[in-house]
């Protein structure tokens, strides 16, 4: 329920958030685009069933609304080293990027 009760965000209606434990049965997630409404997951407040059984995304039935209709970004930075480089060259790199 933690991240139930601190997900807000701006609905169709006005603005959408979740206040407590009030609804124990199961949460239906949809996305809805244009007059059309795709089932893509459900949420369970059974505090019975562990993280994995509460939360269920259809990924695949998301419709991403990017340019490339990829999932966004989260913002990592990809800077990625090879182990296999010498540590002359590391020092090099490190100096060329710091600036």
């Amino acid at each position: 329920m933690y991240f139930l009760n601190n997900t807000r965000f701006s609905g169709a209606s006005g603005p959408v958030q979740f206040a407590g434990a009030d609804r124990t049965g199961i949460i239906s997630i949809n996305q809805f685009i244009g007059n059309k409404s795709q089932f893509i997951g459900q949420f369970s407040a059974d505090v019975q069933r562990n993280a994995s059984e509460r939360m269920m995304l259809l990924d695949s039935s998301i419709q991403w609304m990017t340019r490339d209709g990829l999932p966004p970004s989260d913002g990592t930075p990809g800077v990625f080293f090879r182990r296999s480089t010498d540590c002359a060259i590391q020092l090099f790199l490190i100096q060329v990027m710091s600036r």
